[in-house]
């Protein structure tokens, strides 16, 4: 949406919308796919592994 059309629309009918772009497991081109580094956090796909046991299913040894 550009700055012009936003201007026309009224606050009540927009809203925020927040990314948290926090990954299991960094790919190697991360940085030219978002343009920046992500966080990694392991914690995620120990947890997901643990809970459902399906970490073939992503890739995950």
């Amino acid at each position: 949406m550009t700055k012009e059309v936003a201007q026309k629309i009224g606050m009540y009918d927009l809203f925020y919308l927040y990314i948290d772009v926090m990954v299991d497991t960094i790919h190697p081109k991360q940085k030219d796919v978002f343009g920046f580094n992500v966080l990694d956090e392991p914690v995620i796909r120990e947890s997901i592994q643990r809970k459902y046991g399906c970490g073939s299913h992503f890739g995950w040894s």
